[in-house]
């Protein structure tokens, strides 16, 4: 927790990071989640590896990340796995993120919902990519729900982040 705490303040006034570094800080928030959780948690992560260096809005994944455990896998008592990709698509970066848990209910617009994490994440992607981005909320066709994120591919490498992304 301590360490989650620091890499946020540490990082509170970059607008993007690698993603290298977005993933160091969400590895962090799962690792608490995976003490509360024990083996209930998986999470798979999926990059390319060209896509470490690409640039970030800060604090982009684990809002999202966060409502896939709070509001998919909580919910259902079976095991909770969550699948990232990141990929490169020509001048564009993709991340999906994937639950098994219950899915968005029929009526639910993302547009419409008030909660801080997406409205936050709507509203910084506007800002650092106005009509230059897309992300959607759906219910998968094999269960759970996904989130597709395209913004523009800035490839942007940080000289202190050479090191790999640890794996877990």
């Amino acid at each position: 927790l301590g360490t989650l705490l620091r890499h946020v303040l540490d990082n509170a006034f970059e607008q993007k990071v690698s993603f290298r570094q977005e993933l160091k800080l969400m590895n962090h928030y799962l690792d608490v989640e995976r003490i509360r959780f024990k083996d209930r948690l998986q999470v798979e992560i999926e990059v390319e590896p060209g896509v470490f260096d690409a640039a970030v809005p800060n604090i982009l994944l684990q809002p999202l990340v966060e409502n896939s455990i709070r509001h998919g896998i909580v919910p259902g008592s079976n095991q909770g796995k969550i699948d990232i990709v990141a990929r490169r698509e020509g001048n564009h970066l993709r991340i999906r993120i994937h639950d098994n848990g219950v899915g968005l209910q029929p009526n639910w617009q993302s547009k419409k919902r008030n909660g801080i994490g997406i409205a936050n994440t709507r509203m910084r992607l506007e800002r650092l990519y106005p009509g230059t981005h897309h992300i959607d909320f759906s219910n998968a066709p094999e269960g759970g729900c996904l989130v597709n994120i395209v913004i523009p591919f800035e490839n942007v490498a940080y000289p202190n982040e050479q090191e790999s992304f640890p794996e877990k």
